[in-house]
């Protein structure tokens, strides 16, 4: 079962909404869902803090950012600032997010806000799962509607006064739903890696058995190589290691 983390960041309540649809669809979908919110005294939720140190439990996140003149606010960008201890050993690295948001006004920057977050999972190696046009309320003109194909949103008004409308809690749905479609395709946890490792093995030594003079020369081709991996950089062995490995499990999950 798919583990996610729906973090948010909510003053007046609207992006909480979008949350709670969010969460009520993930769960219908057989998502094991943690709703939890950025440490910030202005939080309105009173939801459990989410703890940078936990993040790599999760094998996904949808994050609720409200907007603040187009991007994330700051309270967003302290919490993800925090992470990293998680980015230097590329903890996050091949897990998937998404993101949704809130702003004051239909202009209000929805999309810049998503846009502009996307850094921070590009450098964690984090894969972004936008929201494509999978909901038929995106094409509505009908009526004023949050969100697009970069993932749900609301509108609060200048005041906050304006609710969160059904259409925009059903986008949050559909974004959550796609979601979740996404993470059942792939491999999300350690166990095949482990077992294509082992299954990998067996095969090698049933080869060695078969073919002594082949695995000979592979073994003579392997010293070489590691004589002139001796003669580099520990430096640049150890990020030749990591990219090596993210790849390597980032492969396995689509197989």
């Amino acid at each position: 079962m798919p583990k996610v983390a729906v973090v948010i960041f909510s003053q007046y309540g609207h992006t909480k909404a979008l949350a709670d649809a969010v969460v009520e669809s993930l769960q219908a979908e057989g998502v094991d869902t943690t709703l939890l919110r950025v440490p910030s005294e202005k939080d309105s939720t009173g939801l459990p803090e989410a703890q940078v140190a936990d993040l790599p439990n999760y094998d996904g996140f949808l994050f609720g950012i409200p907007t603040r003149y187009g991007t994330p606010g700051a309270d967003v960008k302290t919490f993800w600032d925090a992470t990293g201890g998680l980015w230097s050993e590329q903890k996050l690295g091949g897990k998937y997010a998404g993101v949704f948001t809130s702003t004051g006004t239909q202009h209000g920057g929805q999309e810049t806000t998503i846009f502009t977050f996307i850094p921070h999972l590009v450098h964690h190696g984090m894969l972004f799962v936008p929201l494509g046009y999978a909901s038929e309320h995106l094409f509505d003109n009908t009526e004023i509607v949050g969100g697009g194909p970069w993932g749900a949103g609301t509108i609060a008004g200048g005041d906050g006064s304006r609710e969160v409308s059904e259409k925009e809690k059903a986008i949050a749905k559909v974004q959550a739903k796609a979601f979740a479609d996404v993470l059942k395709r792939i491999k999300v946890d350690a166990v095949p890696v482990a077992k294509a490792e082992t299954t990998a093995a067996a095969a090698a030594a049933v080869e060695a058995e078969e073919k002594p003079a082949e695995v000979a020369t592979a073994a003579a081709k392997s010293v070489a190589k590691k004589s002139v991996d001796a003669a580099e950089p520990p430096t640049l062995q150890r990020s030749q290691s990591k990219v090596g490995k993210f790849f390597s499990k980032l492969v396995q999950k689509f197989k």
